[in-house]
């Protein structure tokens, strides 16, 4: 089985659609070529209130 890691920004309903959006398009072409695919992106691993509690709290590191 493949599986892809589908990584990018989540702070928008238009980029959760779009990885929703894709998603469903590489499982349908891996479907046609019966081919076992599993597709995993951030947004089913944490919930939007953890993503907006992190948010907040994310901080970059202070340059020396």
């Amino acid at each position: 089985m493949t599986c892809i890691y589908l990584a990018g920004p989540l702070f928008t309903e238009a980029e959760r659609i779009w990885h929703t959006q894709t998603k469903a398009l590489l499982l349908q072409s891996a479907a046609q070529r019966d081919m076992a695919l599993d597709v995993i992106w951030p947004y089913e691993l944490i919930t939007s209130e953890e993503i907006a509690t992190l948010g907040s709290a994310v901080s970059t590191p202070t340059e020396n």
